[in-house]
C-alpha cells in the first residue's frame, strides 16, 4: 500500500487583520504549522509508533525540550483542530469502505461462477460444464471470514467480575518482592 503524503499547508495570512483569509489557522506560529505538517507524516507514515517529539525537533523545537513541546502542542486546540482537518482530507482521497471491499468480492466471486460449456473437438457442447471454483471458493471465504461465519473466536461482551483473595501469610512475601 503506498503511503499518504498530507498536503502542504496553506501559508499564514500577510496581515492577521485581513478579514478574507481570517481562520482558526490564524492562531498558528509558523513553527506550530510546520509541526502539524511533520506530525502528519509521523501519523502516515505507517509505523507503528510515533515520534512528535521528532516532529517537534524537525519543526524547529529545541531538541532538549522537544518531548514536553510535543506534547504541549498535541493539546493545542488549534494544533489539534489542523491535524484533524488535515488528517480528514488525507483519508477522503485514500476512501475505501467496507460496502465497497464486500461488493468487489461478491463481483469476482459471481465473475468466477458464471458456467461456460465445455465443447467437443467439433466445438458442440459435450453437456458438462466448466468454471473457476479456485477462485469461486477463495472468494466465498473471503466473503464469510468479512461475515464472520467461520471465526473460531467466541466474542464476549459485559461485566466480569473477579475477586481475588490473598492470604495473610503471602502479604509478606510480597511487600519483600516489592
Amino acid at each position: 500500500m503506498a503511503r499518504l503524503q498530507p498536503q502542504e499547508l496553506s501559508p499564514r495570512p500577510k496581515s492577521p487583520n485581513d478579514d478574507r483569509t481570517k481562520s482558526y489557522r490564524d492562531d498558528l506560529t509558523p513553527s506550530m504549522r510546520i509541526f502539524v505538517y511533520e506530525a502528519i507524516k509521523e501519523i502516515t507514515n505507517g509505523k507503528a509508533r510515533k515520534s512528535f517529539t521528532k516532529a517537534a525537533i524537525r519543526a524547529g523545537y529545541a531538541p532538549k525540550r522537544a518531548d514536553m513541546t510535543a506534547s504541549r502542542l498535541m493539546h493545542h486546540p488549534t494544533v489539534k483542530a489542523e491535524i484533524e482537518k488535515e488528517m480528514k482530507k488525507i483519508e477522503k482521497k485514500a476512501l475505501v469502505d467496507a460496502s465497497y471491499v464486500v461488493k468487489n468480492i461478491k463481483e469476482i466471486g459471481e465473475r468466477c461462477m458464471t458456467k461456460v460449456p465445455v465443447l467437443d473437438e467439433d466445438g458442440k457442447p459435450t453437456g458438462t460444464w466448466k468454471f473457476d471454483s479456485q477462485s469461486a471458493l477463495r472468494s466465498q471465504e473471503l466473503l464469510g471470514k468479512t461475515m464472520e461465519l467461520f471465526t473460531d473466536k467466541v466474542k464476549q461482551s459485559g461485566d466480569v467480575k473477579i475477586n481475588i483473595t490473598i492470604k495473610e501469610e503471602n502479604v509478606g512475601k510480597m511487600e519483600k518482592k516489592v
